[in-house]
């Protein structure tokens, strides 16, 4: 019987950069949106859920949230680690893939696989993730783990780094208590690139691959992007 496995989005309108960018308009709906309904059609999710704050300012996500389906739960802004837990708690996730809600490329194929890459190491691997050595482009950040992990680090993890970053004190702090497995691509060509919304020019960048591509973006996968060639290589600039 496979594993409940649970998208978990985090997120959240406070940046200091770009201020606003999780709800800003892309292709005619907020960014946000883009990243739930793309993690929701992965085969191997259950369910999505938006973990956001208790800030009024990011009850316009909650609003995404409810208009698309996915429930949502609000925590702490600064404690990102426990507003994970407390999210696949209460969607009671036995698998947690975590996805950050300013990467509106996200890949389906990759969610998949960073799931059955947890999976086919499940007695050596606590936690199967795709950016300890980056060879996919930045946007396509995934990874995953049993929930009892994301309980362990949630007991275990105090620092500020650990509470903001989720999965630091597994792989920086204290690797000697978890096991780690590093998915990588075949290459690392478009390791450089990036599908993510840190700042203005990311959200121009990503709003010019929408208007490029139109309705067919969601049938598209990165790596078909990928192959395409100098079409290619002028959008993952």
């Amino acid at each position: 019987m496979s594993l409940r496995t649970v998208v978990v989005g985090q997120t959240r309108t406070g940046s200091a950069r770009l201020r606003g960018k999780v709800p800003a308009d892309l292709d005619s709906a907020p960014l946000i949106a883009h990243v739930l309904t793309r993690a929701a059609r992965a085969a191997r999710v259950y369910e999505v859920v938006l973990a956001t704050t208790e800030r009024d300012e990011d009850r316009p996500l909650t609003q995404v949230a409810d208009k698309l389906g996915p429930r949502w739960y609000l925590g702490d802004e600064h404690d990102v680690l426990r507003r994970m837990h407390h999210s696949a708690r209460e969607a009671s996730a036995e698998v947690v893939v975590r996805v950050r809600g300013d990467c509106p490329l996200i890949s389906l194929a990759v969610i998949d696989r960073v799931v059955d890459e947890l999976h086919a190491s499940a007695r050596t691997c606590d936690i199967a993730i795709n950016v300890l050595r980056r060879t996919y482009l930045k946007g396509l950040d995934s990874e995953a783990f049993l929930v009892d992990v994301l309980e362990r680090l949630d007991r275990l993890g105090h620092s500020a780094e650990a509470s903001e970053h989720v999965t630091r004190f597994a792989y920086r702090e204290r690797p000697d208590l978890f096991a780690i497995g590093s998915m990588e691509h075949a290459h690392d060509r478009y390791a450089g690139l990036n599908w993510s919304v840190d700042e203005q020019r990311d959200l121009d960048h990503v709003r010019a691959i929408y208007t490029r591509y139109g309705a067919a973006i969601h049938d598209l996968d990165w790596a078909v992007l990928a192959r395409e060639g100098a079409p290619a290589e002028e959008i993952l600039r």
